[in-house]
């Protein structure tokens, strides 16, 4: 496979499974209290520690199991918590409102990059054999591929925020949308990945 079909290859694969992460995105890119620098930076790391497990797992001739990277469906399971105690709060007093937002500034690009490696947990069982069935050369190719689209991705999601009338929008539903969709993101990464059975497994052990 030439060069070229092969990108073509890895860009479809990448779009294809990260469709949630554009959405997810969208989320961040309209929370006032995360600079977009932050998504980025977060965004870029998250893709990045994917493509790195994947990577160790492919060298490991695929023994790693993608259900304990699915532990961090937690993740997104707890940020989502945290936003919709934040809602409570902000209707209640502005003072709270101000102190609220100062601790969600400290999620900031690690809560991000947590949010999108635990939605991208699944994504392992599917770069993990595609990585594998390439040489080194290739392999350099697709990942350039991923994290080319991984900004992509990054000025797309900006661009729905950023245009007026769907950013108006965005931004009004987005505070009350996200939390709900990180939760039960969560919630079906646990399942997909086979975490919560490996959690119940220990429970009842």
């Amino acid at each position: 496979m030439g060069h070229l079909s092969l990108a073509l290859v890895a860009a479809g694969l990448f779009a294809t499974t990260n469709v949630d992460d554009l959405f997810l995105l969208v989320g961040f890119f309209s929370d006032r209290n995360l600079a977009p620098w932050q998504v980025v930076l977060g965004q870029i790391v998250g893709v990045s520690v994917l493509i790195a497990v994947s990577l160790a797992a492919a060298i490991a001739a695929l023994a790693f199991s993608p259900s304990y990277v699915g532990l961090l469906g937690f993740a997104p399971i707890v940020l989502g918590a945290w936003k919709f105690r934040t809602l409570l709060v902000d209707g209640r007093a502005a003072k709270s409102l101000a102190e609220s937002r100062g601790r969600l500034k400290s999620v900031g690009a690690p809560g991000v990059a947590l949010v999108t490696i635990a939605s991208g947990s699944d994504n392992i069982g599917v770069y993990t054999p595609f990585l594998a069935a390439h040489t080194p050369a290739q392999i350099a190719v697709i990942v350039f591929i991923f994290i080319l689209l991984t900004v992509v991705w990054c000025f797309a999601a900006r661009w729905l925020v950023a245009e007026s009338a769907i950013g108006t929008f965005l931004r009004r539903v987005a505070p009350i949308v996200l939390p709900i969709v990180l939760i039960v993101l969560g919630a079906s990464i646990l399942y997909a990945t086979g975490a919560g059975a490996l959690i119940m497994k220990f429970v009842h052990i």
